[in-house]
């Protein structure tokens, strides 16, 4: 977007030293905006807003405002460019999208009937065009996503395939090649008019089929709803979901959860997460029936951004579960912690992600060996795992990623001591409305 006067003489008014800080403030907020983290890229843009308004930083405010649920906030900033520049047509689009957010559909048809008549580019009067005739009946706005990734990963360890399902005793280590599936549909429906709230609806899909060992193979579906808040310095879910998981080609289980949770920012660099979960799951198998239970995951992740070059966010997560099975093999309490960093490199277009998690699990009896008698000892775990990733996105859509896993279970059961590395490769692709 061209700079006009006013722009020139704000960014005439900074020192060398201001000016360096100011383009690192602005380019941690942009990787935030891309990674869709916007209520911490929102007091950024507030914070450069401020100091140094420019069409472009008004822009970027406007638009982070309006992923984060706040259009009247939008409006405000995109008229604010509008009355320096009326002929800022995508501008004026906008602010009908967030004039559209807020339910008042005549002010953004008004907008739209404005751009049509100034003559814009082809772009976007086919947008307005687009939008004035999707308008008959639409009186709430409704965003949807879709991300579909596939790729091929080694797995050295394909026995362990989850906490609770140890490795077969009468076979050798499994190792291979397992090909993984994900999908993620989100569906966000504004509520009401001028509230914040919003319903989401999210179905995740996760598939993995093993080169020749089809016992192994396994896959879940995950199906949320619930209401969402969004306000200024804090975001509010209530989601309440079904699982159901299938493990060879054989139905494994079925649950269902809460999982409520709130995300604080306590200031521009620190946020606090909070959250909560209850989940009551029930096996398929009659074999495997003493294994249904019920458990509560209280968790704490304070989200610190770095004031550096790069953008960089670094979070700690805690977590603590209790799980009650139908027998004291499969009962026990967990605590969890979790650092994590997170950068992004601008000039690449390459996400960077780390994290170590460190983990003690006590269950309250002894596991059962397969001959039928028990481990002479209460089963302890101790787990230590490292996953890194790097990711790659081309033009806001494609993506590939390639990462690395291990994890290390050191328990006093046999069948429960393994350690496990994982490399994979994957593509995918990111469409939204």
């Amino acid at each position: 977007m061209a700079m006009d006067d006013q722009d020139l003489e704000a960014i005439n008014h900074l020192s060398s030293a201001q000016l360096g800080q100011f383009n690192r403030k602005l380019r941690q907020a942009m990787a935030l905006y891309y990674d869709n983290a916007y209520p911490l890229a929102l007091p950024l843009f507030r914070e450069l807003a401020a100091q140094v308004p420019t069409l472009d930083i008004l822009y970027w405010y406007g638009l982070t405002a309006l992923r984060s649920q706040q259009p009247d906030l939008a409006v405000t900033k995109f008229q604010a460019m509008l009355d320096r520049n009326p002929d800022l047509h995508q501008v004026r689009l906008e602010k009908a999208s967030a004039l559209m957010q807020l339910g008042e559909l005549e002010r953004a048809r008004g907008e739209l009937e404005m751009i049509l008549a100034a003559n814009p580019s082809d772009g976007v009067r086919m947008q307005a065009e687009k939008t004035l005739s999707q308008m008959a009946g639409v009186d709430k706005r409704f965003y949807a996503n879709l991300r579909l990734a596939m790729g091929v990963q080694y797995d050295s360890n394909i026995n362990v395939r989850s906490d609770d399902l140890p490795t077969v005793l009468d076979t050798p280590q499994e190792k291979g090649l397992g090909f993984p599936v994900t999908a993620t549909v989100d569906l966000l429906l504004d509520v009401g008019e001028k509230e914040k709230w919003a319903w989401r609806n999210r179905l995740n899909i996760y598939r993995i089929d093993y080169d020749g060992l089809a016992a192994f193979d396994y896959s879940q579906f995950d199906l949320a709803t619930g209401l969402e808040y969004f306000a200024t310095n804090h975001h509010l879910k209530l989601p309440a979901g079904l699982i159901t998981r299938h493990y060879g080609h054989d139905d494994l289980s079925d649950a269902w959860y809460l999982a409520p949770e709130v995300n604080w920012a306590l200031n521009d660099r620190l946020n606090l997460k909070v959250g909560y979960r209850f989940e009551e799951e029930s096996f398929d198998d009659t074999a495997n029936q003493d294994q249904d239970n019920h458990s509560h995951t209280f968790s704490l992740t304070p989200i610190w951004q770095l004031d550096t070059p790069q953008p960089q966010v670094i979070s700690l997560l805690g977590n603590h579960t209790r799980k009650d099975a139908q027998t004291s093999q499969f009962t026990y309490d967990a605590w969890g912690i979790a650092p994590t960093w997170f950068a992004h490199f601008e000039e690449l277009g390459v996400d960077t992600y780390l994290q170590a998690k460190l983990s003690y699990r006590a269950y309250e009896g002894n596991a059962v060996n397969v001959t039928g008698t028990d481990f002479p000892d209460e089963r302890e775990d101790r787990r230590m795992g490292v996953t890194a990733m790097v990711n790659k996105t081309f033009d806001e859509t494609y993506m590939v990623s390639a990462s690395y896993s291990f994890v290390s279970n050191d328990s006093n059961t046999t069948i429960y001591d393994y350690d496990k590395s994982v490399f994979g490769l994957n593509f995918g692709v990111n469409l939204h409305n």
